[in-house]
């Protein structure tokens, strides 16, 4: 955990300490005079919010240490973090709740849809906070909390360093190549990170699907073998420059260039062990997807010899996303029954602007107000092309037009308070108003038929965060307690009633569609942590959580009449808000070098950390009704060889989950299966400057396994879906030039 660990008379004194001391210089001029203090000021201030607000930070150091080539792989091995699915689309998780619960920020905004942060290469990231109560200066977006990832900034010395990695996945080749180059000329100083990769994907999945009838008896079961796989190409480049305008004030810009495809598809064979056939024996998917993704940030800062601090900033993010798509299916006969094209292009654009003030108030008070402005717009053109085959499903030839608009308008004040040398507190106060406009066209050519609908939203949220940390006398113990007010807003997709179709539709395997009438979730959490500090880099924390959510949102199943097979059913699912949900969460976190107990064993660093979750509806009628996909426990422990002064290093670390079942509305209940998997690296420092690195991802890990099951009056219906799960290999160099 971050903060002071000296207890809060210490906190305090650095606090009188920053509020009083006159301004000073930068780095170099506090080296060169050492009565300027500016920096040990704003660490002060910065560490002692951090400290109150619970935040914990993961380090470069620990982000790099296995050699990954994704974030989202590193951060399966921090405490805490549970990750949901299968790489490639997977999700950062807090409590175990995904669905858009658990807050991703970049450089402290939230990230727009389409920008797959957890694809970025460690290599560009500083360090990755993470924050389970809500914060005043944060979107109070994060329901379950909030992961915030820090990019590098412009180095103050030189720097020059290759990273080259190979390895394989499934008898596949990976490859990948980062260069990091950095300096500094008097004011200016400049980085630039560029990044290649090219990696395999491959999810061999096995289906199998039964019906039954109102008195139990099998009707239907067929056998799905599906072999999904393609390959992941991206181009990264994160150029950053930094100019110093004067005493305590900086010009700073950073920019993220990711250009990617990923080229695959699918091919699925369906065999009917009992009743009739499915309506598709065969199909095959082809997809060529491309993107690419910037975002650019401008930003001034002052700090002041009063000990203010002035911050301003202008952001840019864009996605464009170009996918092409062929569909072909045939029936048991062996006859071609479908056949589709599909053009797709979506464009995701925002802008933001964010200014903050930040001023201590005598000598128990630092005061930080804020605003900060958004507009954000998708947009999205699909056109659809089917055959007119013999025997086959009716064509459904679509032109497609989406727009949705969103403006979001933040203010907040904070304040850091000091009450005395064993309590200090924040409290924090954040409005947030925000507008939702999505307009859609459908044209369906087939039919000569065209529907036009358009959604308009206004939400206004006060989310008030007050947060406590009691020092313990003669001790140097920690307890935290904070409560905040949260939200979560449905999102472009979840309103717009654009349908996503189901190749093989189903009570199982529906379509998809969005609900205009949607609201969106409303939290409020209670937030609690004890931390025991055990020795040098050594600590025990306990954390609680409780949030009850209004509002909540879960699927539900409709059966509408099929337009394309005439006396069939089509099955489609759709969001819905069904009152209240309540979550409960307890976490253990331990670390500390060995030696600290056996001071003549060997150089060995534990960490490790336990969470127990649980979730439960309140509004709806359901036995077993709790959120879907919370593992009810996850494992993270972990155990580094890293002696001062040896050329080798290496390490293990074991994850697992425990398996959930939770009911959901119109009879669904979806299930998920345990999970465990093992890491492995090693490192060898050849020369000061060289050093070759080996890991071994997900060994011995379990196949991901998940269930879905449809009761109702007629009948049931049972999907019970394998994803094979393989381990990789990576070999990587690294070269500081």
């Amino acid at each position: 955990m971050t903060g002071l660990r000296g207890g809060a008379a210490q906190k305090a004194a650095l606090l009188m300490a920053a509020a009083t001391t006159p301004a000073g210089g930068w780095a170099q001029e506090a080296a060169a005079n050492p009565t300027q203090t500016v920096e040990v000021r704003s660490d002060a201030q910065q560490a002692q919010r951090a400290d109150i607000a619970g935040k914990r930070v993961v380090s470069r150091e620990e982000l790099l240490r296995h050699g990954d080539t994704q974030l989202l792989d590193a951060l399966r091995r921090v405490p805490g973090i549970t990750v949901l699915g299968s790489s490639g689309r997977a999700e950062l998780t807090l409590a175990g709740l995904g669905g858009g619960y658990t807050q991703i920020l970049l450089n402290g905004e939230p990230v727009p849809k389409g920008f797959a942060v957890e694809q970025l290469s460690p290599e560009l990231i500083e360090r990755v906070e993470i924050l389970r109560g809500g914060s005043a200066e944060w979107s109070a977006q994060g329901v379950a909390g909030s992961i915030n990832i820090v990019t590098r900034r412009a180095p103050r010395w030189a720097q020059r360093e290759l990273k080259l990695g190979t390895g394989a996945y499934e008898g596949r080749a990976r490859a990948s190549a980062d260069l990091s180059l950095g300096d500094k000329d008097g004011d200016l100083s400049w980085g630039l990170n560029l990044g290649l990769a090219h990696e395999p994907l491959r999810w061999p999945v096995s289906m199998v699907v039964q019906s039954r009838d109102a008195q139990g008896q099998l009707t239907q079961s067929y056998v799905t073998d599906k072999q999904e796989s393609g390959r992941d190409q991206s181009l990264t480049l994160a150029p950053r420059l930094a100019w110093r305008l004067g005493e305590g004030q900086q010009l700073s810009t950073d920019h993220l260039l990711r250009v990617f495809q990923t080229p695959g598809g699918s091919i699925d064979q369906r065999f009917a062990e009992q009743g009739p056939p499915p309506q598709l024996s065969r199909n095959q998917l082809v997809l060529e997807p491309r993107s690419v993704m910037l975002r650019s940030r401008l930003s001034w800062q002052l700090k002041q010899a009063d000990g203010s601090l002035w911050d301003a900033s202008l952001l840019y993010t864009g996605v464009r996303r170009n996918q092409v798509a062929d569909f072909v299916g045939d029936n048991a006969a062996g006859l071609r029954v479908r056949e589709t094209h599909v053009d797709s292009l979506a464009v995701d654009q925002s802008w933001s602007a964010s200014a903050k003030w930040q001023q201590p108030l005598g000598e128990a008070h630092t005061l930080a107000l804020g605003a900060n402005l958004e507009r954000a717009q998708r947009q999205e053109d699909r056109i659809q092309r089917e055959q007119a085959l013999p025997g086959g499903w009716l064509p459904e030839n679509l032109d497609e037009i989406y727009d949705a608009r969103v403006q979001r308008i933040a203010l907040f004040a904070q304040d850091d308070w000091v009450l005395s040398p064993a309590w200090t507190a924040s409290v924090g106060l954040r409005w947030e108003g925000l507008r939702t406009v999505s307009q859609s066209e459908q044209r369906n050519l087939s039919l000569a038929d065209t529907a036009v609908a358009s959604v308009r939203q206004s939400h206004s949220v006060w989310s008030p965060v007050l947060q406590a940390v009691w020092a313990v006398p003669d001790s140097k113990d920690q307890f935290k307690l904070g409560v905040s007010r949260s939200y979560r807003l449905p999102n472009a997709r979840e309103l717009t009633p654009r349908r996503y179709v189901a190749n093989e539709n189903s009570a199982v395997t529906p379509t998809n569609q969005g609900n205009p009438a949607l609201k969106p979730e409303l939290a409020w959490s209670l937030d609690g942590a004890w931390e025991h500090p055990l020795g040098p880099g050594a600590q025990l924390t306990v954390n609680a959580g409780v949030k009850r959510i209004d509002n909540v949102v879960l699927d539900e199943l409709l059966a509408e009449p099929s337009t394309q097979l005439p006396g069939t059913t089509t099955w489609v699912l759709r969001r819905a808000n069904f009152g209240r949900a309540e979550v409960f969460s307890l976490g253990l976190e331990a670390n500390g070098p060995l030696q600290r107990w056996w001071p003549d064993g060997p150089a060995l660093e534990l960490r490790g950390g336990l969470t127990l979750n649980r979730s439960r509806l309140l509004d709806v009628a359901l036995a077993g009704g709790r959120l879907p996909a919370q593992p009810p426990w996850a494992v993270n422990l972990g155990l580094d060889y890293r002696p001062k002064d040896g050329a080798l290093s290496g390490g293990v670390n074991v994850q697992a989950q425990g398996s959930s079942s939770a009911a959901q509305p119109s009879g669904r209940v979806l299930g998920f299966g345990a999970q465990r998997s093992v890491d492995v690296f090693g490192a060898w420092r050849q020369t000061p400057q060289s050093t070759w690195r080996m890991a071994l991802s997900q060994w011995l890990a379990r196949d991901e396994q998940e269930r879905i099951s449809v009761a109702q009056a007629t009948g049931s219906t049972r999907l019970d879906q394998r994803t094979q799960t393989r381990p990789s290999l990576r070999l990587s160099w690294e070269r500081k030039i």
